[in-house]
């Protein structure tokens, strides 16, 4: 069903020591050097991407069950994030085209606008 939906909500976190994805174990210390090593800035439902909005291929997305990320979206793809430790991972999935809609705070969104991320 989620295949067929006409809209998706998608979460943006970003990739780092202490992110998401390291702090809630789904990858380890040394799959997160060679996540950061391929320049990973960002990740959606664990489709972890570069400055570029690119989607890195590696041992992480060879273990994800799930839609994919599209780029440019079918369908209205909303990123929903906030905090400006995430403004780099919001502008690479903008500028990526992952995402054609975007949710979040004042404060993370005129970080994004003044080109501070």
């Amino acid at each position: 069903m989620a295949a067929t939906a006409k809209a998706a909500f998608v979460g943006i976190g970003e990739v780092g020591w202490g992110g998401p994805l390291h702090r809630d174990g789904f990858v380890n210390d040394e799959e997160l050097a060679e996540l950061l090593n391929m320049g990973a800035v960002g990740d959606s439902s664990a489709w972890v991407f570069g400055q570029d909005g690119k989607i890195l291929s590696g041992s992480v997305a060879d273990r994800l069950i799930g839609i994919p990320l599209e780029s440019p979206p079918q369908r209205l793809t909303v990123g929903v994030a906030g905090g400006v430790a995430k403004a780099a991972a919001i502008r690479a999935a903008l500028v990526g085209g992952l995402i054609n809609g975007l949710i979040t705070d004042e404060r993370t969104a005129e970080c994004l606008l003044a080109g501070k991320a």
